[in-house]
Formats: structure tokens, C-alpha cells, sequence
């Protein structure tokens, strides 16, 4: 097998036109660079440099095996800075778990945080809740975002920053008897038809919903995917009224023909979270950390 040194000693001593002064450009002995190029040609089988006239001078051999050997050492010198980049690239980069649920929050927070760090980067590996904590406790993910409903305990094995706040809205059809209204209130839940997500993603989240919207007399219907598009076509299909999430204070809306308005204090918020293990010692988890509790808004608590 032909070895770099091999390779970097011959193309050194063409360059040079010399042994001597080859061996002074790689910092070795001329013995040395005398040996690798016997060793070369032996393994080629080939001789690479005609030593009998007063100068050196590249054989047909060694004219024709001249490039191969430039492609090798040029090879590796594309091999290193690609390593050095990757390497860059590593240790600029945040492994941020997730859920599709919470797709608008961690966008912008990513987004977000990109701009103000150009040269950061932020890989999101997904999973459900469960699954996103055992990531956390094993050092595959260096974050995780989750949602709590408004006063939940926080999971007290990492360290949480708050971060956004989502509140419930409903998408009307036209033909419901509510759409003209600017804000919905609980009593207005009673008897209604409702597609929501499936949740499957965050159980705990769901069940304190569900426990909500039935309490206020709602029929929910589960639309088969979690993303708010297919949701909303789902609810379409139907022509049923959907669950919405989006910040607090958002203005009523239309959509398609849709009205989306705000429910008014009847049912939980969803406080999205950023958990990390204890007292991550970590530069760049601390810069995000910080991050994260400067780009907070102002609707909860700011860590815990």
C-alpha cells in the first residue's frame, strides 16, 4: 500500500529537483527521503527517478505516476480541512429534541437563535415526551423543548427556562352559529363537535385537555395527524370547528373562509420549556440557555 509520506517524499524531491534540498523542505534526513523513494518504487514495482545523469530526472514511469501522486497528498489535504470543519461544525451545534406538535415555537426560536449566531447550528432529533427526557439523561440531546400546561411541577432532575406561551383558539367554519364572534367563553364549548390533535406526542398535555374541554360539554373528534395543515383539512372534510394554538393576544382572523378567535379563561395555556441537564457546564448550552431567557416572552416565568 502506498503510504502519504511515500507520496509527499517523491512529489518533494520533483519539486526540488534535489534530495538535499527535498530533505530540508520535509525536515528529515536525506537518508530518509533516499529510503522512502526506494521503498516506493519497490512497492510499484517501477522506477520513478533516473539518479545516473549529473541531474535528477523523472522517468516514464515516474512523468506518468507523477499526477496520481499529486491527487493522493491533495486527497488528504481536502480530507483534513474537511475533518477541521466537521470538527467546527460539532462543537457549534446544539442537539435540540422536539415534537411536531410545538413546530411553531421551536422554528422561531431556531430561527432566532441562528441570526444572532450565524455560525451556530441547531439539529433537532424528534420523539415523545418520554422518550425526549431518557435522550436528555443520556447525553444525546444537549436540549429539549416540552410543553407544561400553566402549573405543572417542572421536572425537577434538569434545569428549565421558560420560554413561550401558546393560548386556545378555535377555527370556526361558516356554518357554525358562533363565527361571527370576536372571543369564545367555556359555556360555548357545550355541545360542540371539536377536532384536535391527537397529542400522541405529549400525554400528560393531552389528558389535562381533554379533562378541560369535556368538563365544558365538548365533543372532541381526533384528527389523524398532529401538523396544524393536516388538522386543518381534517376539520374542513367535516366541517367542523378545530383547536388552535397561537400566542397569547393574537387578534381574531379569518382562514380559508375560517374564523379563528380566542378562547377567553376557560381552558389551559401551554408554556413551552427548555430543559437541560444540571448545571450544563457546556460554553455553547450556556449560550443558548441565555438565550433562551433574554427571548422569552413576557407571559411566564422566566426560569425555575
Amino acid at each position: 500500500m502506498i503510504e502519504l509520506h511515500q507520496a509527499q517524499c517523491f512529489l518533494a524531491i520533483v519539486a526540488e529537483n534535489s534530495f538535499s534540498k527535498a530533505a530540508d523542505a520535509l525536515g528529515i534526513a536525506q537518508s530518509a527521503v533516499s529510503q522512502k523513494l526506494r521503498r516506493l518504487e519497490d512497492q510499484l514495482g517501477i522506477v520513478l527517478l533516473d539518479r545516473t545523469s549529473r541531474r535528477l530526472k523523472l522517468t516514464a514511469y515516474g512523468l506518468e505516476f507523477l499526477p496520481y501522486a499529486q491527487q493522493l497528498v491533495d486527497a488528504e489535504v481536502r480530507a483534513r480541512a474537511a475533518a477541521r470543519q466537521i470538527s467546527e461544525r460539532a462543537r457549534n451545534t446544539i442537539r435540540l429534541g422536539g415534537y411536531a406538535f410545538s413546530a411553531d415555537p421551536r422554528t422561531d426560536l431556531v430561527n432566532d437563535y441562528m441570526s444572532r449566531f450565524p455560525e451556530g447550528r441547531i439539529e433537532v432529533e424528534y420523539g415523545i415526551r418520554a422518550e425526549l427526557f431518557e435522550m436528555l439523561r443520556q447525553n444525546r440531546v444537549d436540549a429539549l423543548m416540552v410543553m407544561h400546561s400553566r402549573g405543572d411541577e417542572l421536572d425537577k432532575q434538569f434545569d428549565a427556562i421558560y420560554y413561550r406561551r401558546l393560548d386556545p383558539y378555535v377555527a370556526l367554519p361558516p356554518n357554525s352559529p358562533l363565527f361571527a364572534r370576536d372571543s369564545l367563553a367555556g359555556g360555548d364549548f357545550a355541545g360542540m363537535r371539536l377536532v384536535i390533535s391527537p397529542g400522541r406526542q405529549d400525554g400528560p398535555v393531552l389528558e389535562t385537555l381533554c379533562q378541560s374541554l369535556t368538563r365544558l360539554g365538548a365533543d372532541l373528534v381526533f384528527a389523524p395527524e398532529a401538523d396544524r395543515r393536516s388538522l386543518g383539512l381534517f376539520a374542513r372534510r367535516l366541517q367542523m370547528p378545530s383547536l388552535r394554538w397561537l400566542p397569547p393576544g393574537s387578534l381574531a382572523d379569518d382562514e380559508d373562509g375560517y374564523r379563528i378567535i380566542p378562547v377567553n379563561g376557560a381552558l389551559i395555556s401551554l408554556d413551552h420549556y427548555i430543559y437541560t441537564r444540571k448545571a450544563a457546564d457546556d460554553r455553547l448550552i450556556k449560550r443558548f440557555c441565555r438565550f433562551v431567557h433574554e427571548t422569552a416572552d413576557e407571559f411566564g416565568p422566566r426560569t425555575h
